[in-house]
């Protein structure tokens, strides 16, 4: 899975609208594209697939962090690796975890 497909993977888990090409993004994301309106009564912020930035951006990984930390099945995937990778500030690492996590959760 390229990098491109991996930070389409969290917008998906993240529950963000897409057509493939373009994703909608929550408010919290207008700081980095400001929104635009949608035929005329849906303002949002839209991304291109190349422009998510969840693997280089702590914050647009951490409300996948955070998501997945909540989820319900997390006791039973629970990853020290997790825990080991924001102990050493280590984002790529982080990325991995959740990317491992939405991976496991799609196939139960």
């Amino acid at each position: 899975m390229t990098t491109i497909e991996k930070n389409a993977t969290i917008a998906a888990f993240l529950g963000w609208a897409t057509d493939g090409v373009e994703y909608i993004a929550p408010v919290e994301y207008e700081r980095y594209k400001p929104f635009r309106t949608i035929e005329g009564v849906f303002r949002s912020s839209i991304f291109q697939s190349e422009e998510l930035r969840f693997n280089i951006s702590w914050d647009w990984l951490m409300p996948a962090i955070e998501k997945m930390t909540s989820h319900t099945l997390w006791d039973e995937f629970n990853d020290q690796r997790l825990w080991d990778e924001l102990c050493t500030f280590s984002i790529n690492g982080c990325f991995d975890v959740l990317i491992d996590f939405i991976t496991w959760l799609n196939q139960k």
